[in-house]
């Protein structure tokens, strides 16, 4: 309804132009989506599984819980190629840091060890360009223990997440990061906060 009201206010044809399209892309998805019949698999895994397509194996892996509860790493052992989709993003081009806001922070760097354990000369993340240099995996595991501890620390304290933000610092990890270790997602703290109350509760 605010497109639409927008649509209506404009005068200039271009403006209207543009918002009109956006609104029957907008309704499109909208329809697709009330259209779609939703299936549960009829196939799954808990920790690996292969495949073979084309006579290419293909191996699924669960290698512990980060990015999300279910990240999958698609292993192409003939081809030493893991793709990780966002779990590792990777590559200083990208900045490297993935979004943590429904991550597993705590545990996210054990299951960047198993994922070490893979057999591979190549990664390709889910965002920035395909690499080979495995210390970018130490780099992701530092920052993040570095951020879990830190982030901890200051909750014992007794500070809020939102304050935490700002207390929090991580320019030890600008040579990997760039600016964003000055720019912490606070979806990120509260999801921290989140998780370590189970642990322990305040």
């Amino acid at each position: 309804e605010r497109l639409k009201a927008q649509i209506a206010e404009t005068n200039n044809a271009n403006d209207r132009a543009r918002l009109e399209m956006d609104l029957r892309v907008r309704e499109a998805h909208w329809n697709a989506i009330h259209e779609t019949e939703v299936k549960p698999p009829n196939v799954t895994y808990s920790d690996t599984m292969t495949l073979v397509k084309g006579g290419r194996e293909v191996q699924l892996h669960f290698v512990g819980r980060g990015h999300t509860g279910g990240d999958t790493m698609v292993f192409l052992p003939q081809e030493r190629i893991v793709f990780t989709g966002d779990f590792f993003v990777g590559s200083p081009n990208a900045n490297g840091l993935p979004y943590m806001g429904d991550g597993f922070v705590d545990e996210w760097p054990s299951s960047l060890q198993a994922l070490k354990g893979l057999d591979f000369d190549v990664i390709v993340p889910g965002h920035g360009t395909p690499f080979g240099d495995r210390s970018q995996i130490d780099d992701l595991q530092a920052y993040l223990r570095d951020l879990w501890s830190q982030a901890a620390d200051l909750r014992a304290q007794g500070v809020s997440a939102e304050d935490a933000v700002s207390r929090i610092d991580l320019t030890q990890h600008e040579s990997n990061y760039g600016d964003r270790v000055r720019n912490i997602d606070p979806r990120a703290v509260v999801r921290i906060y989140e998780r370590l109350q189970i642990d322990h509760p305040m």
